[in-house]
């Protein structure tokens, strides 16, 4: 499939602008997928974008990256996380993919962290051209979980955010890219830059900042959510998935706060291949299996020298519930009101290694045990043999 590389820009209310990379395919319309971070599509974050999504393109989807106002190439000022203005340009940006030629009107939105936070709260407004979401180490609200605070713990990873974000803000547009007079642009947000670790520190409570900024969890539209057990989001993913009204299916491996299929912890897996899995059943109408597997697949790993649990099994597991854990379970952690039980019936799983090329087929539904190709990166096949009943309970 032949594919096209833009650099375009986006009108946002305000007289402001959005930087962006697309790619798509050459001919025909297609669903879009939005990425929407303040990382810098065109330098920092490029190599992450640049392998990332071309697959989409190739794989029929007109795949945007973009720079949040105040960031990278976009005009305008970024003052905090997931203010107003943030949410409301993603929410008119949506509108704007879905309106061009090259889209046939459906649109996706994508990523890990801040990309994901975004798009959880855009989809709060419903925008109609919004059909489905793949999101990866996200939280509803930030003071439950996120790098500020963890249930209201001080998290010390906020002294080192706040510093990556005042060195964020401080960078200039690219003077090769930016469209006006990037001195000024460059100079605005000098003078704007602010240590955002200030603010935060005024809200240790669970207060009007944090609730003003949360996303309701009563969405429909249909969720792919992924994190690891090296990561914060793991629980923050599975309070999402236990309320969000739409399909919803979760993947929780071993990995740290990356891409699964690129992360340092193993088994890494063919995530891209998850999303297109998931996007052309809710979007494309192919039954690719995508709401057949199980409402979590979790990897329950053993410990191992170097504590990367790369030895271990997938579970298949059926139900995200609540109620006291059948007799056979022992609890991680003590049952209590405010803990979930995890119960499955088809459960661990062999995961099988493979080397795949970048562009994944559409693959049929295979048989236990059998390896399935995974996108870009060495692959593992979550399996249904040797089923035994299992269940987990964890505090969420």
């Amino acid at each position: 499939m032949a594919i096209v590389e833009q650099t375009i820009s986006i009108p946002v209310s305000g007289g402001r602008t959005l930087h962006a990379r697309l790619w798509r395919p050459k001919e025909g319309r297609h669903p879009a997928v939005i990425d929407y971070s303040p990382y810098r599509v065109s330098d920092l974050f490029a190599p992450l974008m640049e392998s990332q999504l071309p697959v989409y393109a190739q794989n029929g989807y007109a795949a945007l990256a973009i720079d949040i106002s105040g960031s990278g190439n976009s005009t305008g000022l970024l003052h905090d996380e997931y203010l107003p203005q943030e949410i409301n340009d993603l929410v008119e940006a949506i509108a704007w993919a879905a309106a061009h030629d090259w889209c046939d009107g459906q649109v996706a939105l994508i990523g890990l962290s801040w990309a994901a936070f975004s798009a959880l709260r855009a989809a709060a407004h419903k925008p109609p051209a919004l059909k489905a979401m793949a999101l990866g180490g996200v939280s509803e609200d930030g003071w439950l979980t996120d790098i500020h605070y963890l249930g209201g713990a001080l998290y010390t990873g906020h002294i080192d955010w706040a510093g990556v974000m005042l060195m964020f803000n401080a960078l200039p547009p690219d003077p090769a890219i930016f469209k006006g007079d990037w001195r000024a642009e460059w100079k605005a947000r000098l003078v704007a830059n602010r240590p955002w670790i200030i603010e935060w520190l005024k809200h240790q409570r669970h207060d009007a900042y944090w609730t003003g900024k949360a996303a309701p969890l009563d969405g429909d539209t249909p969720l792919l959510l992924y994190s690891g057990f090296a990561d914060k989001y793991a629980t923050s993913v599975l309070r999402i998935a236990s309320a969000w009204r739409g399909p919803v299916r979760t993947i929780i491996g071993p990995w740290e706060h990356t891409p699964p299929d690129l992360a340092s912890r193993g088994p890494r897996i063919g995530f891209l291949h998850e999303a297109i899995r998931w996007f052309d059943h809710h979007m494309k109408g192919v039954d690719t299996g995508a709401l057949a597997e199980a409402p979590l697949r979790i990897w329950i790993g053993a410990p191992d020298d170097e504590k990367k649990m790369v030895g271990g099994t997938w579970h298949a597991v059926e139900m995200i519930g609540e109620g006291p854990p059948p007799s056979n379970c022992a609890p991680a952690r003590p049952a209590g009101r405010d803990s979930r039980i995890f119960r499955s019936s088809r459960p661990s799983s062999r995961l099988t290694s493979t080397r795949t090329s970048r562009q994944p087929s559409r693959p049929a539904r295979m048989r236990a045990s059998a390896p399935i190709s995974w996108p870009a990166v060495p692959g593992h096949r979550m399996s249904r043999s040797q089923a035994s009943p299992s269940c987990i309970c964890v505090r969420v």
